[in-house]
């Protein structure tokens, strides 16, 4: 790196004095990565926060409300003996104590694990699940009421079911173009 307090003094503003960095006799290199990841970070969680809705930022109050989920409660440790430790991170922390890297890696994994037993049970139980492309969050209300309004006719016979039921899936179809393709 050629010149990293320039570096460093364009990532962290203008306003702010870089002598403290220098002083600490750490490589400056070294917090120009760390402030480039945090950056890198910070750019991934506004994506994720504007595309899908999920912040990553846990507020301890959250965090706290998360450790009812034992897998993110407790934490096992290896002892030199081999012996398992089991720790309650709920008996440990206060409910205002900041989230750790560690504690949001531990609900990030969780949620991983259940992202995935979820995939997998779709790809299991509907392997030709055609509209699940076109399924969208919006979308789950409508199908909702599709679902009540047919349940509603189901045993009623009447002169006007046919168009009613009619008109259910015209709406559904205008909703999930794909679906004119399902048998």
């Amino acid at each position: 790196m050629r010149d990293p307090k320039r570096i460093l003094k364009k990532l962290i503003g203008p306003d702010i004095d870089i002598a403290p960095f220098d002083a600490t006799g750490e490589p400056l290199e070294q917090a120009v990565e760390t402030f480039r990841d945090v950056g890198q970070c910070r750019k991934i969680r506004d994506f994720v926060t504007t595309n899908f809705g999920i912040d990553f930022a846990i507020s301890p109050e959250t965090f706290y409300q998360l450790l009812e989920i034992g897998s993110i409660n407790y934490i096992e440790t290896t002892q030199r003996d081999l012996e398992v430790e089991t720790i309650s991170l709920k008996d440990t922390r206060k409910p205002d104590d900041p989230v750790s890297i560690g504690n949001l890696n531990s609900v990030l994994r969780e949620l991983y694990k259940d992202l995935q037993l979820l995939h997998e049970r779709v790809t299991k139980d509907f392997p030709d699940a055609l509209l699940i492309h076109d399924m969208r969050p919006e979308l789950i209300d409508p199908c909702l009421d599709f679902a009540d309004k047919l349940e509603s006719l189901h045993g009623k016979w009447s002169l006007f079911k046919g168009s009613k039921v009619n008109d259910i899936e015209k709406e559904f179809a205008s909703l999930f173009p794909n679906s004119t393709k399902a048998q």
